[in-house]
């Protein structure tokens, strides 16, 4: 799978860096590279491929522990800290990598745990680390991965199958506003699909939308997980209002430290399908939401398009500032973190909180 994604690289963009001729000789290619030209390693995408280069020289392949180490020891010691990785400067200095890394592996892999069967689904692949960290709790899951991005799907695949995880983690293009509709149970769908586990890390303005599309096409299992990250940065407003007030999901909201990000809170919420929104028995019904919610949102999608427009445009300070006024307006609504059992069961500690209805 590696050798075929390489070709079809090389066809299209005429060439193939230093680190594509690594991961053709570890997958057995065997003489030279069909091309003469190389990649250059900037641009959009330029970040994601020194990850790429950074994952297939410093893990082995088909160490899946090992690889997940190298996407942390890139997102902590290359781009994050405000100088450069060692305190010096570095043109990447205060760059971000979006991976739910750091604390946020624990929120996973109670997801993964609480999950009733092996089908997942994961909206936002990025660069395949956490389908990754699901795989390694699951060893029996199905992973079904979704990337907008067809520049990021490549080297999400390559990640994938420098892991040797190819044969359970299907990395596939397309936006969830395309996709999800095609998916599900009733009548009409495409792909005959349903899920034990749905992980969201796309955009946050589309969570409730998709959440929605996935319970119209039946595409949720009895007892079926979703977790979401970045529910307080930059913020879920409109979806946390979903599955905390609405009837039919237990959920706890989780606490965090931002991976990478010293010093900076973000929430993972985490929920249990208990019925369907049609059902009689499935709890008490949705109530509309209060207009303060409508301005949160705003807020988020306008700082959030400036994070993506302008990589590191959005400092640390500012995002913590951000995260404050968001975290202060969402707990006054009753949609934040509160006393009781972490992620896992055991008793919260700092980090870890769960909200009024919490999973079983």
């Amino acid at each position: 799978a590696a050798l075929r994604l390489l070709d079809e690289a090389a066809a299209a963009a005429g060439g193939l860096d230093r680190a594509a001729a690594r991961a053709w000789r570890a997958f057995g290619g065997r003489g030279s590279l069909p091309v003469a030209a190389s990649l250059p390693c900037a641009g959009e995408h330029e970040k994601e491929a020194q990850l790429l280069a950074h994952v297939l020289s410093s893990s082995p392949p088909g160490d899946v522990t090992a690889v997940c180490e190298a996407i942390e020891s890139f997102g902590i010691g290359g781009l994050s800290r405000p100088f450069g990785g060692a305190g010096g400067f570095a043109p990447s200095a205060g760059r971000w990598l979006k991976v739910a890394g750091g604390e946020k592996t624990a929120v996973l892999g109670a997801a993964a745990r609480l999950a009733p069967g092996p089908r997942f689904l994961e909206v936002g692949a990025y660069c395949g680390y956490s389908a990754l960290r699901l795989a390694l709790v699951r060893p029996d899951a199905r992973i079904l991965s979704l990337e907008a991005d067809p520049c990021v799907a490549v080297i999400a695949r390559c990640v994938v199958a420098h892991a040797g995880l190819s044969h359970q983690i299907d990395v596939r293009i397309g936006h969830s506003e395309d996709v999800l509709p095609k998916m599900g149970r009733s009548a009409g769908c495409k792909i005959q699909d349903s899920f034990d586990l749905v992980f969201f890390d796309q955009r946050g303005s589309r969570y409730e939308a998709d959440l929605d599309v996935l319970e119209e096409n039946m595409a949720l299992n009895d007892g079926a997980v979703l977790v979401a990250d970045n529910v307080l940065k930059p913020g879920a407003p409109n979806f946390l209002w979903r599955v905390i007030r609405g009837g039919h999901f237990e959920t706890r909201v989780v606490s965090l430290e931002e991976y990478a990000m010293p010093g900076v809170e973000d929430w993972m919420s985490l929920s249990v399908r208990r019925g369907h929104p049609d059902d009689g028995d499935a709890g008490r019904a949705l109530p509309p939401p209060p207009p303060e919610l409508r301005r949160l949102e705003w807020e988020a999608d306008r700082i959030r398009g400036r994070a993506e427009r302008s990589p590191g445009g959005v400092g640390f300070a500012e995002w913590a500032a951000f995260v404050a006024r968001m975290r202060e307006a969402l707990m006054k609504l009753g949609l934040g973190p509160g006393p009781g059992a972490g992620p896992s069961g055991e008793p919260a500690g700092r980090h870890g909180a769960a909200s009024e209805r919490q999973p079983q």
